[in-house]
């Protein structure tokens, strides 16, 4: 019985770790949320929500560290950003670059149509809300997804469980939002897998981070799609011309094809840049 909680290093099992993280985190954050609902209403609600359930995520998967595991946040590839910042600016750029493709694309090909003028933004405050909101969103999913998980499925001794698994959890974790299909789940999982080998390039989850970050800012804040079905406050508001497998649909550009074709050469583009840099992370040792 004691085998199938700890393994035979004598460690925590990886999946019970996954799963007393995703489990405490659901309990506090569903409590917090039935004591805001009568106090908060409408959007501020989602906004307040999600900072909340944020910082309240990254808070656990840093204290379950601490505990079961006893090791250096480092290990988890959270490490000090004054030597990673170029990893973290990186990031930033290549998710912007890679939103503003797909919306450029997107509207040469007639699939969307601007609806106010590009000289003519929407700017409204409550929009750096929602980009604090996406920061540690960005910053959450990666520190779970790709730093906790990862790090913690090591144990398995298996390196497709670890790159597959954690891509899987983090598919998964979308699997309830709003007109999601096969190509978005699947998308969701490609995406997870390049963070993942962004993390092992470079050692450290502040690429993906920051590639995480632009990406949700720029597809829903700033061009107007739905972030992974969920429609935001936006500065440019697109009308969605026709729905298909090119564009994602409902579901904004995840749901897509072409979105598909920018992960691939995002694998292409992260290979590049790090094989000339000596960039050889001992991941899996």
């Amino acid at each position: 019985m004691k085998k199938i909680f700890i393994n035979k290093n004598k460690q925590l099992r990886s999946g019970w770790k996954i799963s007393l993280v995703l489990t405490l985190s659901f309990m506090i954050i569903t409590g917090l949320f039935y004591i805001l609902r009568p106090l908060i209403e409408g959007n501020s609600l989602f906004l307040i929500m999600g900072i909340i359930q944020s910082i309240v995520f990254i808070k656990i998967i840093l204290v379950m560290w601490k505990l079961l595991d006893k090791k250096p946040f480092s290990d988890m590839g959270l490490t000090p950003i004054r030597g990673n910042y170029k990893q973290l600016v990186i990031g930033l750029v290549c998710g912007m670059l890679s939103m503003s493709i797909v919306f450029l694309v997107l509207l040469m090909i007639g699939d969307i149509k601007l609806e106010n003028s590009i000289l003519a933004p929407n700017f409204h405050p409550t929009i750096l809300i929602y980009l604090l909101l996406f920061t540690l969103v960005g910053f959450n999913e990666e520190l779970f997804s790709r730093g906790y998980c990862m790090t913690v499925l090591k144990q398995t001794g298996n390196k497709w469980v670890v790159l597959l698994g954690s891509s899987l959890i983090f598919s998964v974790l979308h699997i309830n939002n709003p007109n999601i299909e096969l190509i978005g789940l699947l998308n969701i999982f490609l995406i997870g897998l390049l963070f993942a080998y962004m993390f092992i390039r470079t050692g450290s989850i502040w690429m993906p981070i920051g590639y995480h970050i632009t990406w949700n800012f720029f597809q829903g804040n700033i061009f107007g799609f739905e972030v992974s079905g969920l429609d935001v406050l936006s500065v440019y508001n697109n009308k969605l011309i026709r729905s298909n497998f090119i564009n994602g649909g409902l579901f904004g550009p995840e749901g897509g094809l072409l979105v598909t074709l920018i992960i691939i050469i995002g694998f292409v583009f992260v290979y590049f840049i790090t094989i000339n840099k000596g960039a050889k992370n001992e991941f899996f040792n």
